[in-house]
């Protein structure tokens, strides 16, 4: 969190690049009568649900805080249903000739997904005492929340050690879109090498047939 990937997404989008976005995904999941939302409900009652049948946000961040095993558990509900919906977006991007579409998922690493074909793996980064700045300014969150939060998560020299690219958004919003042009070249050039390697793959599977 704080990494400012809110600014990153706008700015490829102004790029005409499609977003699809794991946030948007699961708030889409806890509306009510949702398939998200059905499961939750059968799973836990009432327990974190307002009158108006929308979920208590606070009121479930606690419960997650405080009952082992529940975060887990609300993933195996929630993570299929959000793979699924991305894995659509993608299709769709696919089927239209799409040369470049992005999603956006804060918890990538941490559930195990994984990509096929020519997609790239990219993580936004930034120092953390800028991004705890950010935290306490624009969001108002404590350094116990911050901590919280970031207990869930791997941690960032992790996770650049295991994306494909990363993109800087550590300077200012002017810095941020140079950052986006170069990160853009660097993905049609991961692309061209993924599709390199690909066909060389598939060479490889037909020259046994061929010497036959």
């Amino acid at each position: 969190p704080g990494c400012g990937k809110s600014a990153v997404l706008e700015r490829l989008e102004k790029r005409g690049i499609p977003i699809w976005s794991a946030d948007r995904a699961v708030a889409a999941q806890y509306q009510p009568h949702a398939a998200g939302w059905m499961l939750m409900h059968q799973r836990w009652g009432h327990a974190f649900f307002q009158e108006d049948g929308s979920v208590d946000r606070a009121k479930l961040t606690r419960l997650l805080a405080e009952t082992p095993g529940m975060r887990k558990e609300l993933e195996r509900i929630i993570h299929p249903l959000v793979r699924g919906s991305m894995d659509d977006f993608f299709l769709d991007a696919v089927s239209r000739g799409l040369p470049v579409a992005a999603a956006e998922v804060p918890l990538w690493f941490e559930t195990g997904w994984r990509v096929e074909g020519g997609a790239s793996v990219a993580v936004i980064a930034c120092p953390d005492e800028i991004r705890h700045a950010r935290l306490h300014e624009t969001r108002g969150w404590t350094d116990v929340k911050i901590a919280a939060v970031e207990s869930w998560q791997w941690k960032q020299e992790d996770k650049i050690r295991a994306a494909d690219l990363t993109v800087d958004n550590s300077g200012t919003l002017a810095d941020l879109d140079s950052e986006i042009d170069r990160f853009l070249d660097a993905v049609k050039a991961h692309g061209d090498i993924l599709a390199e390697k690909l066909a060389a793959s598939w060479a490889e599977l037909w020259a046994p047939e061929q010497q036959d």
